[in-house]
């Protein structure tokens, strides 16, 4: 240093300062925060928390405009979008694409602000003066809904109803009084034409649009179908398409969507001519106003193609299909969610990598709660996906059958600490290579079906090095036809148990986990081999361990 000038000193000291200034400002810069609410207008800044006392900025009104804001700051330190207290019926899904993603350090974020209840609706919201009524009432849709507009769900103050139907529902889900049964004339070699007892349908004056929800055969396939010929003279159904099983003589079934049989609370029916909605409310509701919840758009929110993007606090429902979409994304993080009443799953995953679900509670579903699909099996390239901390339950409430509390496809998923319970048919349904499902709690699933479990993994022996670990099962009791002197007859417990290796499934291990009142069998291995079933508990389970 002693051979340079003063003036030479004094320029470097000076350009560390600029570089240290620069270093400094850059690490302090604060990350965009934008609002939405209710009471915002698309025309403010919305970087405002609430509307201005001269009502001049404030927050946005939608989804939408704060996605716009977005896109047009610099996200390089994140961003968050704070959604304030209210309801919000969006008229096109929220599209999240590369363009909206954050960094590994410095997410987006979309969130619910200080726990404030945030509803996301994925449809149209009718509201009207309560009155309890054993008659229909009408709700006209013209002006509010295109005229070719179809829907196949209606939600009153949050509660799905049931399109017009005969017989009426039972009062649980293996009660006998909401069905009737395939005649004993059914031929049991079509999988398209069948006969029905009584002579209910005669009574329809006009049953176009008619569909039976009917499980033809075997009591693990469920189908709803429309009617192309009904014979009241033969007592004869037609199906307009073919099921993958023969009908056979005895199997329950319904009707619906049928104006006439519009007769008991919580019952629905779209008269599409003149574009009016008939519904019968449900019983004791305590409210002077009602909401009708009309879903009209696939999903709430989509990802694709992005990543580091936190969605927590929302409360998503009202979908034609699944709630929330996440395809080839990463890092997308699902959390402190309530995803209710959809036609589909609560969330669907399909490829990208890491991404999480994470404390929510999903349910009431015309599917199933949790669909993660990633990674390769060629190459056994992970897809580590999680779902962890959920409450998943009451799923599977227009498709019975194969819509799972999770479903899993691929390689690698963590599935853990989830409460799984109330739905039709199984609780976890696993495909795929090296999965971890520990420490859940799995209870009263299988109740519409059999040949079904809390856990189930079939048919493809290279499916292998899934580890089942820890985890608590229980009270699975399956609902399903026996042969009798008297011909087929509905019983309960009937062929569900705890965990199923079904049909050749290999190499998985089932380890530590505890077993309860599965009186069909706690394990049951049809076929495979090297599955190892070490340090688990039974108590009530006949058999603890079947293996064919």
């Amino acid at each position: 240093m002693q051979g340079l000038s003063k003036m030479t000193l004094k320029n470097i000291a000076l350009w560390i300062s600029i570089l240290l200034l620069g270093l400094s400002t850059h690490a302090l810069a604060e990350a965009p925060v934008f609002y939405v609410s209710p009471l915002g207008n698309d025309t403010w800044s919305g970087t405002q928390i609430a509307p201005t006392a001269e009502a001049k900025d404030g927050p946005f009104a939608t989804l939408h405009r704060a996605q716009e804001a977005l896109r047009g700051v610099d996200t390089t330190q994140g961003a968050a979008v704070y959604i304030r207290q209210g309801t919000y019926a969006l008229e096109k899904p929220l599209l999240l694409g590369p363009e909206d993603s954050g960094t590994e350090v410095a997410p987006i974020r979309w969130q619910a602000y200080a726990k404030e209840e945030v509803r996301v609706l994925g449809g149209l919201a009718l509201y009207y003066g309560y009155t309890e009524s054993d008659t229909p009432l009408a709700q006209s849709l013209s002006g509010k809904l295109a005229p070719e507009q179809r829907f196949w769900q209606v939600f009153h103050n949050g509660i799905r109803m049931d399109l017009a139907r005969w017989p009426n529902k039972g009062a649980t889900q293996t009660s006998m009084e909401g069905w009737t049964f395939t005649d004993s004339k059914t031929s049991g070699s079509s999988d398209n034409t069948f006969s029905y007892t009584g002579d209910r349908p005669a009574s329809w004056n006009n049953p176009a649009g008619a569909e039976v929800n009917i499980w033809p055969n075997h009591n693990w396939w469920q189908s709803i179908v429309p009617i192309s010929k009904l014979n009241t003279q033969s007592n004869q159904i037609t199906l307009a398409r073919n099921l993958p099983y023969t009908i056979q003589p005895g199997r329950r079934f319904f009707f619906q969507n049928i104006v006439e049989e519009l007769d008991a609370p919580n019952e629905w029916f779209y008269d599409r001519s003149n574009q009016t909605l008939l519904f019968i409310p449900p019983k004791g509701i305590e409210t002077k106003s009602a909401e009708l919840l009309i879903p009209t758009l696939k999903s709430v929110i989509q990802l694709k193609g992005t990543a580091h993007i936190n969605i927590m606090g929302l409360t998503i429902e009202g979908t034609q299909n699944d709630g929330i979409v996440v395809q080839d994304s990463e890092h997308i993080l699902l959390a402190k969610s309530q995803i209710r009443n959809t036609g589909g799953f609560g969330v669907r995953v399909e490829g990208g990598t890491q991404n999480r679900v994470v404390g929510c509670n999903i349910h009431n579903t015309g599917r199933g709660g949790i669909w993660l699909e990633g990674g390769d099996r060629s190459t056994l390239t992970p897809g580590s996906h999680q779902a962890v901390n959920n409450d998943i339950h009451h799923f599977g409430e227009i498709y019975s059958t194969f819509n799972n509390g999770i479903h899993l496809k691929g390689v690698a998923h963590l599935i853990r600490n989830n409460h799984i319970h109330h739905g039709p048919h199984n609780g976890i349904l696993l495909s795929g290579n090296n999965h971890n499902i520990e420490r859940n709690e799995i209870h009263h699933v299988a109740q519409q079906s059999t040949d079904a479990a809390a856990i189930y993994l079939s048919r493809d022996w290279t499916e292998q090095g899934n580890r089942i670990r820890h985890n608590i099962i229980h009270d699975i009791f399956g609902f399903g036809l026996e042969q009798t002197d008297n011909g087929p007859a509905y019983t309960m417990p009937n062929q569900a148990y705890g965990i199923l290796l079904n049909d050749g499934a290999s190499s998985t291990t089932i380890f530590g986990n505890i077993f309860y009142r599965v009186p069909e069998g706690g394990v049951r291995i049809g076929g495979g081999h090297d599955n190892s079933i070490k340090n688990n508990v039974f108590l009530d389970c006949a058999p603890a361990l079947h293996i064919d």
